[in-house]
């Protein structure tokens, strides 16, 4: 029952992302993730995404941290790039290249499809140069 919740929570959270309504999707996000352990790393990623774009940055790092903390999304090998893609996004966004590395050294390995592997390749190139700085 919590996992069909969890589901069907982050399908209204994702309908208040739509809507522009960020505060709204983030608070939203987080209560899926409390619901499934299964899900929870990708829906508090989720979350992270919705604050930033409130302007919440601290809000947004502090989710995004607590996500990371958690097993890692692998429900397969497509949820998983997409997911380490995203983190890794989500830590340049806010200003953390050094913490992105890793996440887009695992997206490059979980995907087969070379336009997304030589997107998160460049993304990975720009990290790297951005945190040796």
């Amino acid at each position: 029952a919590d996992a069909r919740m969890a589901i069907q929570k982050a399908n209204l959270a994702r309908e208040y992302v739509r809507g522009k309504e960020y505060a709204k999707a983030g608070e939203t996000y987080q209560q899926a993730a409390a619901l499934d352990t299964k899900t929870e790393s990708w829906n508090l990623k989720e979350a992270a995404s919705a604050w930033l774009k409130t302007g919440n940055r601290g809000k947004a790092m502090e989710i995004v941290e607590q996500a990371d903390k958690l097993p890692a999304e692998s429900r397969n090998d497509s949820l998983a790039h997409f997911f380490h893609r995203h983190m890794g996004d989500l830590y340049t966004d806010l200003g953390k290249p050094d913490k992105a590395i890793a996440h887009y050294e695992i997206a490059v390995q979980k995907t087969t499809i070379e336009g997304y592997r030589s997107d998160t390749q460049k993304s990975l190139d720009e990290a790297r140069a951005a945190a040796a700085q």
